[in-house]
């Protein structure tokens, strides 16, 4: 080998082994503005111990990236934020780096397995299992913003798998595997807690006890009639299987009640105990707003959009968006941390997509208008938008600030014609999204420059 090879191939050893490098994946919803611990310090897992030296538990701190030297199972492991009241940040959790069979966390039904509290943001948990926690597999609490979870797995706990309250917002869940936990799947509840990303996910939740909550939205326990402005949960393009308590009783999939307001979008549901609940409002039925289109059952007869009682979708940050037959393929392909354990596995090779047919979509496409030049002191500025979908209709549109100056106003943004006002000199860049009946989306951008007069 020449030195001039050997040179390079030091640098290719050093680029691929280099975390920092590392392409961050490709997140979306509410929660995909974090950097979590991308360009911070790299903090080595080389154990797994549940405590101490090199495991990590110890790892866990704020700005930094976790990355694993070794696979395996981490037994009685419990890590919860309340407990020394620390709030953490910027920090990325990324068991992708370890070698199979990857990391699980065994809590050991001690508690919560892996808990973010009272205000800790900007965090990332990628490719991490969760079996058997005393309480939440995990759960965010009390403030906590700006969180991704990215192809988890939690299962087999003694509350939920997945619960986010008490004011938390920006999150987002992608690509996860939910089993049967015994108060059911995921709980999003109380005031001030909103914009929620859940989509490309697995619920698989039959079993003695809940079944059910895939995902469970309310705003109070004891609530009391007020107008709701925001969304608290947006579900999109996940399926949710089996629900259902198989001791008998009650059970249901998706549900929202006590003034929770939900988004349920293109997802696939199917139950053998009760096919009929796919989606409800439960409870105080009339405090609870749902929105649902285009979501399928795999039970004959059943139209889980039935029981939609928002005439349009709310504004929700942006996902890849596919009909429900096509996302719920891509979830069984997709969905939970890789390689699979044979829980997921099992998890996975439990779904059937009967009643599904699937016929391409052809997406829709958007048109913002021409490029527009205006010269101060211009009072407004009107944008006219189109959409077309050849194989379907337009359903909603949705103007946002790409660029700019702060400080204009935007009025009608859920409309086609918009009226942008309170401008100053600089360029802004805005962005029409429409979406089809089939809940696929396009965008367009238009540019506006506003100039100083020239006397």
């Amino acid at each position: 080998m020449t030195r001039q090879s050997l040179q390079l191939l030091l640098l290719f050893v050093l680029f691929i082994s280099t975390p920092e490098l590392f392409a961050q994946a490709k997140y979306e919803g509410f929660g995909s503005g974090t950097p979590g611990g991308k360009g911070k310090r790299i903090v080595h897992v080389t154990n797994l111990n549940s405590k101490g030296p090199g495991s990590l538990h110890e790892a866990i701190g704020s700005n930094r990236t976790i990355v694993f030297d070794v696979g395996g199972t981490i037994n009685d492991f419990r890590w919860d934020a309340s407990d020394d009241n620390v709030v953490i940040s910027y920090l990325t959790i990324d068991g992708s780096t370890a070698p199979p069979p990857g990391i699980t966390l065994n809590n050991n039904y001690n508690g919560n397995g892996l808990s973010f509290q009272n205000g800790c943001h900007n965090i990332i948990v990628s490719n991490i299992r969760v079996r058997g926690a005393g309480n939440d597999g995990f759960n965010l609490v009390n403030k906590c913003h700006d969180i991704v979870f990215d192809h988890c797995s939690s299962s087999n706990n003694g509350d939920g798998d997945l619960d986010i309250t008490d004011s938390c917002y920006n999150i987002t869940v992608q690509y996860c595997i939910f089993g049967h936990s015994m108060s059911g799947a995921m709980l999003i509840a109380y005031p001030g807690t909103k914009n929620i990303s859940i989509h490309h996910n697995l619920f698989n939740s039959t079993g003695s006890g809940a079944g059910e909550r895939n995902p469970f939205v309310h705003n109070a326990v004891k609530y009391k009639p007020i107008i709701m402005t925001y969304l608290m949960a947006d579900f999109t393009n996940n399926v949710v299987w089996n629900w259902g308590n198989s001791d008998g009783g009650f059970g249901y999939g998706s549900g929202a009640d006590f003034g929770g307001t939900l988004q349920a979008r293109n997802n696939f549901y199917y139950s053998i105990l009760f096919p009929g609940n796919a989606i409800v409002k439960n409870h105080e039925s009339k405090g609870a707003k749902i929105y649902a289109s285009g979501n399928v059952s795999g039970n004959q007869g059943i139209n889980p959009n039935s029981v939609s009682n928002v005439s349009a979708p709310w504004v929700v940050a942006p996902v890849t968006t596919h009909d429900a037959c096509t996302a719920a393929k891509k979830v069984l392909a997709e969905a939970g941390p890789r390689p699979l354990d044979t829980t997921d596995q099992a998890f996975i090779d439990a779904v059937f997509l009967s009643n599904c047919t699937v016929v391409k979509n052809k997406p829709p496409t958007a048109n913002a208008g021409k490029d527009i030049t205006v010269i101060l002191p211009v009072k407004s500025v009107v944008l006219t938008g189109r959409g077309s979908d050849t194989d379907g209709t337009i359903t909603s549109y949705r103007w946002s600030r790409v660029s700019g100056p702060a400080g204009f106003t935007l009025k009608n943004a859920n409309a086609s014609i918009i009226t942008v006002s309170h401008l100053i000199r600089g360029t802004y860049v805005f962005r029409l999204t429409v979406t089809d009946n089939k809940g696929t989306t396009a965008s367009d951008l238009v540019i506006i420059t506003v100039k100083n007069s020239s006397r």
